[in-house]
């Protein structure tokens, strides 16, 4: 048996699902439903998003932004309402698009 070095080990195992992305959102004081609402409007003032579908019950928009297709999430919390970016799978989404897209609506949205 030839033994294998530990960095190879290592490399062919994959990180744990999310690891090192942290979460990409803000909170908002008030109601989901009005927040929804809130966030849809922002949403049709930023240049560039198409919002492909959005679905109330859910909390969540659809959006394609600088090429880039994820989710805008809307979600109560104990604190108010959470606004995040998330990928189709519901982890942290990645990317400059989201990231821009998240400033944007917190600066809309006053958001924490």
């Amino acid at each position: 048996m030839i033994p294998m070095p530990s960095s190879s080990l290592a490399s062919t195992t994959p990180p744990p699902a999310g690891a090192g992305t942290p979460p990409l959102g803000f909170t908002v004081p008030g109601e989901r439903d009005a927040i929804f609402a809130k966030v849809g409007d922002a949403l049709g003032t930023v240049q560039g998003v198409n919002v492909a579908s959005r679905a109330q019950l859910l909390g969540t928009y659809d959006v394609d932004f600088e090429g880039a297709k994820f989710l805008v999430r809307v979600t109560k919390t104990d604190a108010g309402v959470y606004v995040s970016a998330v990928d189709p799978r519901g982890l942290p989404a990645s990317g400059e698009a989201p990231v821009k897209l998240m400033a944007q609506l917190k600066t809309a949205l006053g958001g924490q």
